[in-house]
């Protein structure tokens, strides 16, 4: 779910620093209620939800999610393999599904499946889980910490309203920004979290670099078993895009 709003609100400068679309998130006696700006509550819906894509030949947002109605502003978004599930709060009387546009030869799988996987979904969530080995649960606690401490990403948003948020192959988050909010100051607010740990420090960390520019990496603190590189992991970058030779980092 992360990784779905980050990608439909990459680099968005129109966000007023809601970062992911969202203006609050909070938890309740079961599930975990997102809480979208009134404006982009069917745009945060629509990014989550499957949409099997001919033209990039895969699958857009959450394999296996679907959508029901359980009040009147109330929508909720569940996972038909696990049962795992979350609130979204709408505003007046928005239909989240009605955002949708499909292309030709499209499909919105969670409307046309609605109580069984599709193929592409089983083929997508087969990817999701490869390769990571003992890796892969570390991975999604990291993430789920995350998203539960989405509004601290809105710090970098402060200036143009977005960030630039990506991932490598599902193995990590990245969040990229330009101005506002140092480096130093989004690297505390994630540290006082309690749920990540600092593992690489940049010199803009240490408060030598200009501008507090460069890149921090941040992996869970339940991590005991080494660092290889491919371990899941956050990292933080601010970066100057007015450098005449065009982006450039300080890294240690």
């Amino acid at each position: 779910m992360l990784y779905a709003l980050c990608d439909a609100f990459r680099d968005d400068d129109g966000l007023k620093g809601n970062v992911l679309g969202l203006s609050a998130i909070r938890p309740d006696e079961e599930n975990l209620v997102l809480v979208p700006v009134p404006t982009l509550t069917a745009r945060v819906v629509a990014s989550i939800l499957p949409i099997y894509d001919a033209d990039y030949g895969g699958v857009w947002g959450c394999p296996g999610v679907r959508l029901y109605r359980v009040g009147r502003q109330l929508w909720q978004l569940s996972d038909i393999v696990t049962g795992a599930s979350v609130h979204v709060v709408g505003s007046g009387h928005e239909d989240p599904a009605s955002v949708y546009q499909l292309k030709p030869k499209s499909r919105l799988l969670w409307k046309t499946s609605p109580d069984r996987l599709t193929d592409v979904e089983e083929d997508t969530l087969r990817f999701w889980g490869s390769g990571l080995d003992r890796r892969r649960k570390e991975r999604d606690r990291m993430l789920s910490s995350l998203m539960r401490r989405a509004m601290l990403l809105n710090a970098v948003g402060a200036t143009h309203g977005g960030a630039n948020l990506y991932d490598h192959a599902h193995s990590d988050i990245v969040i990229e920004w330009c101005c506002g909010s140092s480096l130093s100051q989004l690297a505390t607010k994630l540290q006082k979290s309690c749920l990540l740990a600092r593992r690489d420090s940049s010199n803009g960390i240490n408060g030598t670099a200009p501008d507090d520019l460069g890149s921090v990496t941040f992996r869970p603190l339940s991590h005991q078993i080494g660092w290889e590189d491919k371990r899941p992991r956050i990292i933080v970058r601010r970066i100057d895009l007015g450098h005449p030779g065009g982006p450039r980092e300080f890294v240690s």
